[in-house]
């Protein structure tokens, strides 16, 4: 083969890869759009969901074009890729819900992406349609879902066109999240006042204790991100993976073995808002299957109408093993492992961070496995770029 027919073939390569990525591209943006308005009070009055899932059902076309006609993978890899898509296919029929699937496509379409690029997509999009969503409801466009506290009957929680107000504190949380990894959790004074100022004005809305403390708790992280990375560092991929599991399991046994006779589980849940209660009632009544299951849930988000007898799981760890059953269970906890052992062989710290608080909130919300809410399983196959993600700061205070 000639020097000009190699070139040739290199020009060409480059090229479709360049296409494959911004097929990528557009296609994150239409899912992401498509996903966040299913998490809005639009529905019913100017969309719904079947629309919307038909508009991602053909989005999914310009991922597998990267995938399976773009991207340098070998036969076998497209052939078990393939097998893979259509088995988690077959397994979410049991559950109906096959947003993990479109999520799936998504991670392994993610391949040589830069993640940082994926990160200013999730902003670009979300930070626009929340604000629109904001704006629609104050201009009464769309209902504004309102809400009480029991035991605090002057409480009134606003939800701001988002299907409840905990949906509104989550993305507000998630949103202040991926902006501070995009930095690195490097910011200055004046974006600090502005995510203070974001939170507060959530709390008021919303009265959501736990994303309020999360994301003061995320924000002295921030401040003290040297230290952090440091402890990172010592514990290692395997450290924070234990961790992680131990978290969960704790979350979850606690919903199982929950009794309102036990003073301390019952302080628990009153300072979870119930959780603990729907969550055994969940494995209990409903239980843990192999593929999984469609439970029957009337939670508080969109518009009631009439008398409903309250039951939603909103911890993701419950929902996870209930809904999606033990297959797909197992299969998060793999992707779990191979994100930590990914970050660390990057130097990828940040990263770790993003995972850590994303876990801590999904055990008060259901937003795990939500790429609205949640883009960091994307990073499983895109390309970090260590030298951009990681922070070598040995600085304790934040740049100015």
């Amino acid at each position: 083969m000639t020097v000009k027919q190699n070139l040739f073939r290199i020009t060409q390569r480059v090229r479709s890869e360049k296409y494959g990525q911004e097929a990528y591209f557009i296609a994150l943006i239409v899912f992401l759009t498509a996903l966040f308005f299913k998490s809005t009070l639009f529905i019913p009055g100017w969309t719904n969901y079947s629309f919307l899932y038909r508009i991602i059902e053909i989005d999914a076309f310009l991922v597998a074009y990267k995938v399976f006609i773009v991207d340098d993978h070998k036969l076998n890899f497209k052939v078990f890729t393939f097998l893979f898509l259509i088995a988690l296919l077959y397994v979410q029929r049991f559950s109906r819900n096959f947003d993990i699937f479109y999520y799936s496509l998504f991670v392994i379409g993610g391949y040589k992406i830069d993640y940082r690029k994926i990160l200013k997509i999730f902003l670009r999009v979300n930070v626009p349609l929340t604000l629109l969503t904001i704006i629609a409801t104050l201009l009464k466009i769309i209902p504004n879902q309102l809400q009480g506290r029991i035991g605090e009957p002057g409480m009134i929680r606003y939800s701001m066109g988002f299907l409840s107000p905990t949906d509104f504190a989550a993305r507000v949380f998630y949103l202040i999240l991926c902006y501070l990894i995009l930095h690195k959790m490097k910011i200055s004074i004046s974006a600090y006042l502005v995510c203070g100022a974001a939170t507060y004005l959530m709390f008021c809305l919303t009265n959501a204790r736990l994303d309020t403390l999360l994301l003061f708790l995320l924000l002295l992280t921030s401040c003290i991100f040297p230290y952090i990375q440091s402890l990172i560092v010592k514990m290692g991929h395997v450290g924070w993976y234990v961790c992680s599991c131990v978290y969960i399991a704790v979350n979850v046994f606690l919903a199982y073995f929950y009794s309102a006779s036990n003073p301390l589980l019952a302080r628990i849940d009153g300072l979870l808002s119930g959780r603990l209660r729907y969550g055994q009632i969940a494995l209990h009544e409903h239980g843990i299957t192999l593929f999984g299951q469609m439970i029957k849930e009337h939670g508080n988000g969109g518009i009631q109408h009439g008398n409903f007898e309250y039951f939603f799981v909103d911890s993701s760890f419950i929902r996870m093993f209930v809904i999606l059953g033990l297959v797909a269970s197992m299969l998060f906890f793999v992707v779990l492992f191979l994100l930590f052992l990914k970050f660390e062989k990057n130097m990828a710290y940040v990263l770790v961070v993003y995972v850590l608080f994303v876990l801590l909130s999904s055990a008060f919300d259901q937003h795990l496995l939500d790429p609205s809410y949640n883009v960091m399983f994307l990073a499983l196959f895109a390309n970090l770029k260590h030298e951009k993600i990681r922070d070598d700061s040995k600085k304790i205070f934040c740049s100015q």
